[in-house]
């Protein structure tokens, strides 16, 4: 009985991960990234890590009210999220690499998703935009 609770210990931190992993969109198989979430009081986060360099390739925000205004950014190019056609617009703020870019779609007609690749080379770039065009939302 006692060997029994520390194995609970170690299962059930893990179970909450996937519960939390499951608000975020699906990810292609062995498509080399992770997601790291974090809950907002009316949102979601998700951060898409390479599973291998651990470093940030793209981030999922789901919402009512995200801070992104396509209507005052540039256009930077055309691409496809989740099998949507998209327009990709430049990335603002202080930390931001030449290869930085995001977008916004509605998932339904309340809900938006703000979707930006914070990518610092073109190789990481294109990994991001080929794993978010292989996304998908959940049902």
């Amino acid at each position: 009985m006692f060997k029994i609770i520390p194995v609970l210990l170690l299962i059930l931190p893990m179970l909450g991960h996937a519960q939390e992993a499951d608000r975020c969109p699906i990810l292609p198989e062995n498509s080399g990234v992770e997601w790291s979430y974090q809950e907002g009081p009316d949102f979601d986060l998700c951060y898409a890590i390479d599973a291998s360099s651990k470093k940030d390739l793209f981030g999922v925000y789901t919402g009512f009210t995200p801070s992104f205004n396509p209507g005052t950014s540039t256009p930077v190019g055309d691409g496809i999220v989740a099998g949507q056609k998209i327009q990709w617009y430049s990335a603002s703020g202080e930390h931001v690499d030449q290869f930085s870019k995001q977008t916004l779609l509605h998932v339904d007609q309340k809900i938006l998703m703000h979707v930006w690749i914070s990518a610092d080379n073109e190789t990481d770039s294109k990994h991001a935009e080929e794993v978010l065009a292989q996304m998908k939302f959940r049902p």
